[in-house]
């Protein structure tokens, strides 16, 4: 029997430069390819033509269409209203056979406008009356009752629920949430990397500045804006990769995960010492091809980040990692991949260098666990996808 069409609307937190949302969608976009070949599908975005010129350029043969999220913003929906895109939005939703809610840490209310903003995409497409597809997410912490009344009201209407953490179908059980809550894993673990590894420019770079320099490898850093109170976080972050550096000659390789809104740069160009450091690190363009970045990691000796998609990037390729604990969807996603000794929550060398020392003796086998386990991940996430 021929295949009927279906037309997908994917809304997700893409089109803001952020590379672990974008691999979410890219994953997202592959998953729905593979399982209904003859889709349509559309990505709701931040900026419409940065995500119709990625998927154009990564994936091709989807031929992803594109449209802006519904605006919650007074300057954007002015825009959205004048320029006839929210009428445009509005009709991809209606036209629809599938909303799905893809991926990331979208509902928290870490940052109100976060919760409220998917609130209003899911809102409307229960408008049109529309099933609704929550896949790849992690919930909380939700600490206000509007986020609390908002979350329960969306993932109560929800079709089908797909986390990517325990703690977060945990925190839906307490709310009361009376649906069938599957728990996979991040949807990045399901998009193959491995064909894509043909460009390696970025690493033959860094192979040479290693080679001249007389380092013994490299290892990767990223950090992220957050509150005022993680300063101190910072400082201490760049002191600990000074000192990784100096102790066991490695070049420390700074790699930016977002630069629009949420600007990773401009955090650490604010907390280095200019005239020092600086010149004894790497510090990588923003780069948005997400396979290129991969190969980095591969060749990593470690990742040492706050990024969450930095550390699940390092998984799927075999990476041994470090993550510094400023949220909680670190600490769900270790402790359920059974990885939580590889957490730091503070900045002492009696922490930090003995996870060092156990990552360089025991690189091998902690490679070929991580590898096993990322496997596992995106076996359960193609079983369980829609």
């Amino acid at each position: 029997m021929a295949e009927v069409k279906q037309k997908f609307v994917l809304c997700g937190h893409y089109g803001s430069t952020n590379l672990g949302d974008e691999a979410i969608g890219l994953s997202i976009v592959h998953s729905i390819h593979n399982k209904y070949p003859q889709a349509e599908i559309v990505v709701l975005s931040y900026d419409r033509q940065r995500s119709k010129d990625f998927y154009d350029k990564y994936a091709p043969e989807l031929k992803i269409k594109t449209a802006y999220l519904i605006p919650l913003g007074i300057r954007s929906f002015l825009r959205g209203v004048f320029k006839g895109e929210l009428w445009h939005t509005l009709r991809q939703i209606k036209t629809c056979d599938r909303f799905i809610l893809g991926g990331g840490g979208l509902f928290t209310d870490e940052r109100l406008f976060a919760v409220l903003l998917w609130g209003l995409q899911a809102h409307f497409a229960y408008k049109f009356k529309k099933p609704v597809y929550i896949i790849g997410q992690s919930v909380g912490p939700i600490r206000t009752k509007i986020g609390r009344w908002i979350v329960k009201k969306i993932f109560s209407k929800a079709t089908y629920i797909n986390l990517r953490d325990e703690e977060s179908k945990k925190l839906l059980e307490r709310l009361k949430i009376e649906k069938e809550i599957l728990v996979t894993c991040d949807p990045v673990f399901a998009l193959d990397f491995d064909k894509k590894f043909d460009q390696k420019f970025i690493y033959r770079e860094l192979n040479k500045k290693v080679e001249q320099e007389g380092y013994s490898g490299y290892f990767l850093c990223t950090i992220r804006p957050w509150t005022r109170n993680f300063e101190k976080l910072y400082t201490k972050f760049i002191q600990s990769i000074e000192e990784i550096r100096a102790k066991y000659q490695l070049l420390p390789v700074f790699i930016p995960f977002q630069v629009i809104n949420d600007n990773d740069r401009s955090i650490l160009d604010k907390f280095i010492d200019q005239k020092t450091f600086k010149s004894k690190m790497v510090i990588l363009e923003y780069e948005e091809n997400i396979y290129e970045i991969m190969d980095v990691f591969s060749h990593a000796k470690f990742t040492f980040g706050m990024r969450l998609h930095s550390l699940l990037f390092s998984f799927i390729v075999g990476c041994p990692f470090i993550a510094i604990a400023y949220s909680e969807k670190i600490q769900n996603f270790l402790k359920m991949t059974g990885f939580e000794n590889y957490i730091i929550k503070s900045f002492d060398k009696n922490n930090i260098f003995p996870l060092v020392d156990n990552i360089i003796q025991e690189s091998n086998s902690l490679n070929l666990k991580l590898k096993e386990k990322a496997y596992f991940l995106a076996q359960k996430w193609n079983k369980y996808f829609l």
